[in-house]
């Protein structure tokens, strides 16, 4: 069990900072295209914050259902 909550907490830091280099790399591309501050306090955080939540919670159905099949091996 330790195994996997090893697994797993490294795993939501690797997909921490894959979002925080996504979120540098549209950052600079939106500037380079002429982004102005509007679109970073409107769009560009809304964005941000959807593919942040939406990552998270794809970690987190994933890490339920390990641990659930975790579970119900133990069981049988």
């Amino acid at each position: 069990m330790k195994a996997l909550y090893i697994k797993f907490g490294l795993l939501l830091i690797l997909l921490a900072f894959a979002n925080y280099i996504l979120f540098a790399v549209l950052g600079c591309i939106s500037c380079l295209f002429g982004a102005t501050d509007n679109y970073f306090c409107s769009t560009y955080c809304c964005l941000m914050k959807g593919i942040a939540a939406s990552t998270f919670l794809l970690w987190l159905g994933w890490f339920s259902y390990s641990i659930y099949q975790f579970k119900k091996q133990l069981k049988y």
